[in-house]
């Protein structure tokens, strides 16, 4: 197991929400969030502001406590690192968030510093502006791998250049690739099957799946 930090504040500035339909406000010396095995701490950089930020706080849902830290997507700086596995990830790397918890404050982007999952989180080239990353929604990422992996489709560039996300995922092996998603990557579609184009695609609406 290993950690790695660097020098940090004793406390940070957080953008809480303590009633639906209020307004938001600025907390001076709030704790710094505590990570596990696992995680990351970033100092956040940008945050992005996904609808659910402003939807939640004016509308009264999905605020499963207060006060409450909203802000779903986040670029940061790695100033902590703790982990019981080699990791990919080191202090001092920029990486997207790709939040997934809503319940877990820790993880917000409205606050200086945040939680990161190591298995949600994407190193930025360094050639990304981080404002312009942040802005790379849940379900951005979720329409993206539907697409790629689920469906099969590759990803054209306008210069010829394709990203093919599907056999992206299938040269990490079986036994990399975690347990629940194994049959979706390696046995959902066959290579004749996936479309191309100029093929037609039927889609179907989530209620008539479960009429």
């Amino acid at each position: 197991m290993s950690t790695q930090t660097v020098s940090l504040p004793q406390s940070q500035t957080q953008l809480l929400l303590y009633q639906a339909r209020q307004p938001y406000e600025l907390a001076q010396s709030r704790n710094l969030p505590s990570i596990s095995s696992g995680e990351l701490l970033v100092q956040v950089l940008a945050v992005g502001l996904n609808p659910i930020d402003w939807k939640s706080a004016a509308y009264g849902f999905a605020l499963p406590a207060f006060p409450c830290v909203n802000g779903r997507e986040l670029v940061g700086k790695i100033v902590r690192q703790h982990s019981s596995q080699p990791s990919d990830f080191e202090v001092g790397d920029v990486v997207l968030s790709i939040a997934t918890d809503y319940r877990d404050f820790r993880k917000s982007g409205f606050q200086e510093y945040a939680v990161v999952d190591e298995f949600n989180a994407v190193r930025l080239p360094k050639n990304i502006y981080a404002p312009q990353a942040a802005s790379v929604g849940v379900a951005f990422v979720a329409a993206t791998i539907s697409l790629g992996v689920c469906l099969g489709m590759t990803m054209s560039h306008k210069k010829g250049l394709q990203m093919d996300l599907l056999n992206l995922a299938r040269a990490q092996g079986r036994d990399d690739t975690p347990e629940d998603i194994v049959k979706e990557v390696f046995d959902g579609i066959e290579p004749q099957d996936r479309p191309v184009a100029g093929d037609w695609i039927l889609i179907y609406g989530g209620q008539l799946l479960v009429a």
